[in-house]
């Protein structure tokens, strides 16, 4: 395999936690977050200073990962993604391509590639702690997460659980709520949204409302189906497959490209 990451010549470092769990649901000025609690081993996590370190993640001059093959499309969309701060490595040496995206990590990536703004006003959420990275940019994308669209009806709970893997299904969600604020999309109308649909084989396990946001993604290339034509909402997200899908977004919606930060 050959080597792969080369990035700027900036060190841009980041710290990670130990102890937070699974994933969940975040409050946004009242409105709260669901999804099921999993204990996981926590990955790699930045936050910032003044509490234990687990790691330092560098995004420096020469950063080469042992498990990326930059020749591969594949590994062009992870060196992209990392030289622009937008996603980091596990370790020094390993991106962890295989590995599941965890919901702090799609946050972080999310907010710094859409350059969200934190909310001016924000309840606390108890599994993370005030002040860190990881709060900020979970506050940031509170408003187009949109849980209940995936689980109409679902008790709401306050944490955000950030270590927990983010589904297929979130993932889209909340790319689409994105690019439909920031006026890059428009939702598909009803009639368009069921001739899309039509083959989806399983479209019947969307609810009513999710399903203009997974035909607007299915037909601009923002999710894309599995095995058989399937949307397949629950699956967890690989670091490769969102890198990949994180840097096909920035080229075909023309998003400007990511300041690392200092």
């Amino acid at each position: 395999m050959a080597p792969i990451m080369r990035t700027k010549s900036q060190t841009f470092r980041q710290y990670l936690p130990s102890g937070l769990l699974g994933i969940g649901a975040a409050i946004v000025l009242g409105a709260a977050w669901h999804g099921p609690a999993v204990s996981q081993s926590p990955p790699l996590w930045p936050r910032d200073s003044g509490l234990p370190l687990r790691a330092i993640l560098p995004v420096a001059a020469q950063v080469v990962f042992s498990d990326v093959d930059n020749r591969t499309t594949q590994g062009a969309a992870i060196e992209s993604m990392v030289a622009q701060g937008i996603m980091l490595g596990r370790s020094p040496t390993e991106f962890a391509p295989n590995a599941s995206t965890t919901r702090g990590e799609f946050a972080l990536a999310v907010q710094h590639m859409f350059n969200l703004p934190t909310l001016a006003q924000s309840a606390a959420i108890p599994d993370i702690p005030l002040g860190t990275q990881v709060y900020s940019a979970v506050q940031a994308i509170a408003p187009y997460y949109n849980q209940q669209l995936l689980c109409p009806g679902c008790a709401l709970g306050q944490n955000f659980m950030p270590n927990q893997e983010i589904s297929r299904g979130q993932r889209t969600v909340a790319l689409v709520s994105i690019l439909v604020a920031q006026n890059r999309l428009q939702l598909l109308g009803r009639a368009d949204t069921d001739s899309v649909l039509a083959n989806v084989a399983d479209a019947s396990t969307l609810s009513q409302p999710a399903r203009a946001y997974f035909a607007t993604a299915i037909k601009n290339g923002v999710v894309e189906l599995t095995s058989g034509n399937r949307i397949d909402a629950s699956l967890p997200v690989t670091r490769a497959e969102l890198a990949v899908l994180l840097n096909s977004v920035q080229q075909k919606f023309s998003i400007p490209r990511a300041m690392t930060s200092p």
